[in-house]
């Protein structure tokens, strides 16, 4: 019997996964990123970098790590709203 592997780590599956590990599974963040307009994500970006006085990369690897917190925590008003709007837009909330 072949064991599926992950197709990113190569770790291998449990029986019942299917492509990826849980460790590779795109967080709720990086599947909402990736589904928005290019300019909604930079000015979510930087926002999150000035807020914290960071680069916009470094802003991408903070709400996006595994243990981050909901990308609303890290906005402020009206873009807290805004980015709220389209995650009920594209069902991500």
């Amino acid at each position: 019997m072949d064991i599926e592997q992950c197709s990113s780590c190569f770790a291998d599956l449990e029986p019942a996964q299917i492509g990826l590990c849980d460790e590779c599974q795109p967080t709720a963040t990086e599947r909402f990123l990736s589904v928005i307009s290019v300019q909604a994500r930079a000015s979510i970006l930087d926002a999150v970098a000035a807020h914290y006085g960071i680069t916009a990369d470094a802003a991408l690897a903070e709400v996006t790590a595994k243990d981050a917190e909901h990308l609303l925590d890290y906005l402020r008003e009206p873009l807290r709203s805004d980015t709220l709007a389209l995650m009920q837009r594209y069902r991500m909330q």
